[in-house]
């Protein structure tokens, strides 16, 4: 594969020792997209560019303290629960008692989390509909709950993105008290 990237790293020493495949390309690039309402609005009406966002959308959002503790990081298919703690970064792979997590308690935004080296924390989560099913999900099956995107999209071809929490979108004219939820995707960050 041939990588075109402004930053070397460990596949660049592969390429280097193993040759490169003209044939395949991957561009390193990082691109950010933001998105209302992570768990059913995947579709192109619902994203924005990062240009959007801060041109139009960056004002009215209404930024969580919760978005700082739950992050998902996607490589290949593979789904990875990043928990930020001021012990340090940990994963869902880092939990001692996984049966604790997958209790339903319905929709709460936090759990009481023990991890392999018998810390123990209160996580909070912008995806509470993620916990029962922590350990179980892949790419596919995150992404296309209750979705509807082609096949072609960044969000299923992109080797690697981070799913952000950032706040609450209000933009002043609704009368609700629920705001959509702002999510950020960074592709290959």
């Amino acid at each position: 594969m041939k990588i075109i990237s402004k930053f070397k790293d460990f596949y660049d020493y592969k390429v280097a020792k193993y040759g490169m495949d003209e044939k395949l390309v991957y561009t390193r690039k990082t691109y950010c997209e933001y998105f209302l309402n992570f768990y059913s609005h995947l579709r192109k009406e619902y994203r924005f560019s990062e240009e959007e966002f801060n041109k139009n959308l960056k004002k009215n959002v209404e930024y969580s303290e919760i978005a700082k503790y739950h992050k998902i990081l996607i490589i290949g298919e593979k789904v990875i629960h990043l928990f930020f703690t001021e012990n340090g970064v940990y994963t869902h792979l880092d939990i001692k008692n996984r049966k604790d997590i997958e209790k339903p308690y319905g929709c709460v935004e936090s759990k009481t989390i023990i991890f392999n080296d018998d810390k123990k924390f209160d996580i909070f989560s912008a995806f509470p509909l993620l916990w029962p099913n922590l350990f179980s999900y892949d790419r596919n099956r995150l992404i296309r709950v209750n979705t509807d995107i082609t096949s072609d999209d960044i969000i299923l071809n992109a080797p690697i993105f981070l799913i952000e929490y950032i706040g609450e979108y209000n933009d002043g004219t609704s009368r609700r008290q629920y705001f959509p939820p702002l999510y950020k995707f960074t592709y290959n960050p």
